[in-house]
This record gives C-alpha cells, sequence and structure tokens, in this order.
C-alpha cells in the first residue's frame, strides 16, 4: 500500500509539474507576443530623410519641433478590430511633414482575403493596402462651438497622398510600412487627422475604409521627441544627388547633358522616392530620341499612373513640308507645317 501511495504521488507531482510548464510556456509566449509587439523595429523607426527634412534641418540648424500624440493604438470597429495599428507617428513643423509606420500582423491579410472574397490569402511581401491621410480643417475658427462633429459645414476634409512609396520591413509576426507625407502644416485650423487604410484591389474613396487610425486631435497634449542617434546619422548623412534646392524650390540636374530642369510645386510629392540611377537611365532612353529626329527639344516633368516621369517634347523636322501638288494647284497641309511635335518620357520615381 505503501508503495502505491508513493506511486501517485510521484504521478501527481509530475503531473502538477507539467500543469506549471504549460502555464509558464503559454504565460512566456504571451509576454513574448507583447514585447515583439511593442518593439519597432530600427529599419522603419529611424527617421526617412528627404530634401524637405533635410532643408529645414540645414535652416534651422539641426534644432527641429518634433512630437507625436497619444491616440488609440489599434482599429477597434467591427469589421476591422485589431486589423491594423500605429506603429509610430512622427510630426515635424518645420518640415511640414509627418511620418507614419503602420503596422499589421499576418492574420490581418487572411481576413482580407476572407472580406473580399480572394482566392489565396496574399503574400506578405506583397504591400495590398493604400495609406493615404485625411484632415478636417476648421473653416470657422472663430467658432469653437461647431467643432463637435455636428456642423460638417463648418469642417473641410482633405485627403493626402504620401509622397513615395512605402518604406516596408517584417519581423516575426509583424509587418510593417513607413510612409512620409510632405507639404502638411498642422497649426491651428487643423482639428483633427486620420490615416485611411483601402485594399487596393478595390480601391475607392467615396466607400468606407477597411481601417481608419486617428494620429491627430487638436484637443489632446503634444509628446516632445527628440532625435535619436540614428535620426540625425540618417539626416547628415542623405545625399541629394541629382536634386537639389535652388531656394524656392528643386530642380533636377541630368547627369550625361547637364541640363537643369525645374520641378513644379505639384511634382515635389515624388522627390522622396526619385532615384539618381532611374534619372540617368531615363535620360540615357531619351537623348536618342532628340539627336536622331530633331535639332531641338526641351525637358519637362509629368505625373503618369503615380509616378514621376521625366519627358522631352521632341520638334520633328519635316523636309520636305508637307505640300501636295496638282495639276492646277497647290496644298500646303497644315498650312505650311514644317514640323512635329513627338513627346517621349520615363518613369524616374519608385
Amino acid at each position: 500500500m505503501a508503495k502505491g501511495r508513493y506511486g501517485w504521488r510521484i504521478a501527481g507531482f509530475i503531473f502538477k509539474a507539467l500543469c506549471g510548464l504549460i502555464i509558464a510556456l503559454v504565460i512566456g509566449i504571451i509576454a513574448w507576443r507583447i514585447i515583439d509587439r511593442s518593439i519597432t523595429p530600427k529599419q522603419v523607426k529611424t527617421i526617412i530623410p528627404n530634401y524637405k527634412l533635410c532643408e529645414a534641418y540645414e535652416k534651422n540648424n539641426g534644432k527641429l519641433t518634433l512630437y507625436t500624440q497619444k491616440q488609440n493604438e489599434y482599429t477597434q470597429e467591427d469589421h476591422n478590430y485589431g486589423y491594423f495599428a500605429n506603429g509610430g507617428t512622427l510630426f515635424i513643423d518645420e518640415a511640414d511633414q509627418i511620418q507614419f509606420i503602420l503596422r499589421y500582423n499576418k492574420s490581418t491579410l487572411e481576413h482580407v482575403a476572407e472580406d473580399f472574397k480572394l482566392s489565396e490569402v496574399p503574400s506578405r511581401e506583397e504591400n495590398i493596402f493604400d495609406v493615404s491621410l485625411v484632415i478636417m480643417y476648421d473653416l470657422t475658427p472663430e467658432n469653437e462651438k461647431d467643432n463637435d462633429g455636428k456642423t460638417p459645414e463648418a469642417v473641410e476634409r482633405v485627403r493626402i497622398s504620401p509622397s513615395g512609396e512605402a518604406l516596408s520591413y517584417q519581423k516575426t509576426l509583424y509587418n510593417y510600412h513607413k510612409y512620409v507625407f510632405d507639404g502638411i502644416e498642422v497649426d491651428k485650423s487643423v482639428l483633427a487627422i486620420y490615416v485611411d487604410v483601402y485594399y487596393v484591389g478595390e480601391l475607392d474613396y467615396d466607400e468606407r475604409s477597411l481601417g481608419t487610425l486617428m494620429i491627430y486631435d487638436y484637443t489632446y497634449p503634444k509628446k516632445e521627441y527628440k532625435l535619436t542617434k540614428n535620426d540625425i546619422k540618417a539626416i547628415e548623412g542623405f545625399e541629394g544627388g541629382l536634386v537639389k534646392s535652388n531656394g524656392t524650390g528643386y530642380a533636377i540636374t541630368l547627369p550625361a547633358s547637364g541640363t537643369i530642369v525645374e520641378v513644379r510645386k505639384e511634382y515635389e510629392r515624388f522627390l522622396s522616392s526619385v532615384s539618381d540611377e532611374l534619372i540617368a537611365k531615363a535620360e540615357e532612353k531619351i537623348a536618342p530620341h532628340i539627336e536622331e529626329q530633331s535639332n531641338s527639344g526641351y525637358y519637362l516633368f509629368a505625373d503618369s499612373e503615380g509616378y514621376l516621369c521625366l519627358g522631352v517634347e521632341v520638334i520633328k523636322d519635316i523636309d520636305p513640308p508637307n505640300v501636295e501638288t496638282y495639276e492646277d494647284y497647290t496644298i500646303s497641309s497644315g498650312c505650311g507645317i514644317d514640323h512635329d511635335h513627338i513627346f517621349y518620357s520615363e518613369r524616374i520615381s519608385k
């Protein structure tokens, strides 16, 4: 009998030990998930430098006003609970810039496949989301009583697209996409700023977004952000390359010909994603058309399907001019036109 009781005690001890081990393992996994989720990888946490930011940094001798705001971290509506998270938002006053990190779990891709009845779950390597800002401007700043959301005519809603493609990174279960938005002055007229996330396969801004995150509320306090060593290194090490500020705006120098092409204001949003390599390749492809078909032509920039393109209008000589001669008379087609206009373009933004 003693041996039987001893055996049961050992079995009980082993059972308790296993239960304790399982509990400890579950707690450990939960703790790891929480810690892993809370640590933003430095690859996306470090500030992304571009021409706007570096110019502001130089003008202010490295002293920038940077801040964040504490807002709800996750999407919390019934149809998208936990789909997306605010992985970090940074407001940079002197550069009129906002940098935002979108974070989501790989399970979000499974939900998207289910919500949109896709045949398969999208790959983690593919960024299937359209991200934009929606800024709410106060049209009656003298009257704060109509800022309660019940007077829509007192508010203007403006949507802003990112300056370029996102910087993407994957870590364990999570995907990160960091976006830069330029030309946003967060002054007293701004009531709120939201991030809208849409599935690119069914993009329609008139429809409900897949997820919306508030990143700014004028009634919330601002939390100061100080540049880290990695931030400073990234900004000070940024080389503008072929894109340079000309005092009032920006211009791009074409490497082969040395031609300087002004960048119009509406195209400055592309500059953060412009590549020196693409500029050189674009000029290399376009230049022969000028040499072969014309003795003149001029370069310009154009927006084509969401990319910035280097273009050239080639003036092609028609020699002889388009003239048709008949027995009793001559017709000069095009009223004596002796040249034609042909446009060529190549993409220079990523």
